[in-house]
């Protein structure tokens, strides 16, 4: 063994290694959070813009019932927001408050636990046109997060994955963190070694870094087992 190493017994035992699992389910849930703040900002823009603008009437009215649906989510949650964001969604689907309205829906069922129809709207929108930059990544991170949450931890590694791929996704270092815990929970060490050091070579002065530094000590592990 060589010096400094910790063995598997002791990476089993040491407090911040064991600690992976509650930094995979941080992940999980803050994945969710992340996908949410990003469309709430980006949705705010949009809709002031349109309002100034008096853009066409479709727009303008999809733009009303997107607003409706952020002020009842700030309000009452997800429950209350939902009704809203699905009328925009389907009576305004060409304009792009529609589009991004389709992704809030997403978005609330993700955080209903309804997460075979979240994954459904997720990829509606992402057929779309409003489906680049941040809300790419956004809904490709929503997929992620509702297949990890069904146990699908493979499938949603890759999506984190390609959420971290997205041009100017500011999240894409915490998109790594997420893939490389679901590799380690679909079992699959290898993998989860490349996440984990492709974060720490793309995001060095990131403050998750000793959380990846534990993770490629935690498939290190793995190896032995």
């Amino acid at each position: 063994m060589t010096e400094g190493r910790m063995t598997k017994e002791e990476l089993r035992e040491d407090k911040v290694v064991t600690a992976i699992t509650d930094a995979g389910q941080w992940a999980k849930k803050n994945a969710v959070a992340l996908t949410i703040g990003i469309v709430l900002v980006i949705a705010a823009v949009v809709v002031v813009q349109v309002v100034r603008q008096g853009r066409a009437r479709a727009e303008r009215e999809a733009a009303v019932l997107l607003l409706e649906g952020e002020s009842l989510y700030q309000s009452g949650g997800a429950t209350e927001a939902l009704p809203r964001f699905s009328e925009a969604a389907e009576q305004y689907s060409g304009s792009r408050s529609g589009r991004i309205a389709r992704l809030r829906v997403a978005d609330c069922r993700l955080e209903l636990g309804q997460h075979e129809q979240a994954i459904e709207g997720y990829a509606r929108f992402l057929e779309t046109g409003a489906a680049e930059g941040m809300l790419r990544a956004s809904a490709l991170r929503g997929q992620a997060s509702a297949h990890d949450s069904m146990d699908e931890h493979a499938r949603a590694a890759e999506l984190f994955l390609q959420a971290a791929d997205v041009p100017q996704n500011p999240f894409a270092g915490d998109d790594l963190i997420s893939a490389g815990n679901a590799w380690l929970d679909a079992g699959n060490r290898e993998n989860a070694m490349a996440a984990f050091g492709r974060f720490l070579a793309e995001h060095p002065a990131h403050p998750r870094t000793r959380e990846a530094e534990e993770g490629l000590a935690w498939a290190e592990a793995m190896k032995a087992s």
